[in-house]
Order: C-alpha cells, then sequence, then structure tokens
C-alpha cells in the first residue's frame, strides 16, 4: 500500500499503469520472489513528461521469518535514458 501510494505521488493514476508481464515466480531454495512488470505513465511535474513503457525485473529476497528482507530492480531502460524522457521534450 505504501510502495502504491508513492507512485501516485510520481506519477498522475489517470494516465500510468503497471501491468504483470510475468510471475510472481517462488524459488523456495533462494528463499525469493521474483517478477516482470511493464510500466507507463504521466509525471506529476509541471510539464507532464510522459514516460514510454519500460520493463522492470524485480527480486524479493525472503527471511527466515517470512518478510521480504531486500528488493532488487533492474530496468531494460538506462538512466540516462529515463532522465532525458522527464527532462526532455517527450510529447
Amino acid at each position: 500500500a505504501k510502495y502504491r501510494k508513492a507512485l501516485t505521488i510520481l506519477f498522475d493514476p489517470n494516465e500510468s499503469s503497471v501491468t504483470l508481464i510475468k510471475g510472481p515466480v517462488v524459488d523456495e531454495a533462494k528463499r525469493t520472489i521474483s517478477a516482470t512488470v511493464r510500466s507507463v505513465g504521466t509525471l506529476q511535474l509541471p510539464w507532464r513528461p510522459r514516460i514510454e513503457p519500460w520493463e522492470s525485473y524485480l527480486v524479493w529476497k525472503i527471511d527466515s521469518d517470512g518478510l521480504i528482507e531486500q528488493q532488487s530492480q533492474t530496468w531494460n531502460v538506462t538512466a540516462g535514458s529515463a532522465l532525458a524522457q522527464t527532462f526532455g521534450v517527450t510529447r
């Protein structure tokens, strides 16, 4: 719930979406859960930049109590591309 609320601060919920592409996949031996999501949206900045679709691969590491102890995330876009979309002319 906190993550979803944080997203609504960054992205306009009426013009943005996150779609589950693959997973979740549970690996009991590694104590991980992984998933791939596709996101797209409009940032809540005065110039309303539209961020083109990108995919994120997420891995959650589970501790001995069954709680998430770590999250890692990789994107299929570079940081430079994301920055250019945020501050460049993309509309």
